[in-house]
């Protein structure tokens, strides 16, 4: 083999190790953190940030601020949660 193929061989190797290293490492979970979120509902129709994101092992704690009584409902988990008095 010419050392003009070798180089070119090794270089496509050296590229495939790297990009296969991006990947692999930006894919990585990153969960089971503590993360909590202060979401503000307003008028029970607007929810301010309108979605919250989480990885999988993370801890996760929602503050829950409303301009009217009712329910929060936690979509895609079937978990209701009851909205307490508003404190001063």
């Amino acid at each position: 083999m010419s050392r003009t193929r070798m180089a070119f061989a090794i270089g496509i190797l050296v590229l495939f190790v790297v990009i296969g290293g991006i990947v692999i490492l930006s894919t990585r979970g990153g969960g089971g953190k503590p993360i909590t979120f202060d979401v503000t509902v307003s008028g029970a129709t607007t929810m301010s940030p309108s979605t919250l994101n989480a990885h999988h092992n993370d801890t996760v704690t929602i503050n829950v601020k409303s301009d009217t009584d009712g329910e929060v409902h936690l979509h895609l988990y079937d978990i209701t949660f009851e909205r307490g008095p508003v404190r001063p």
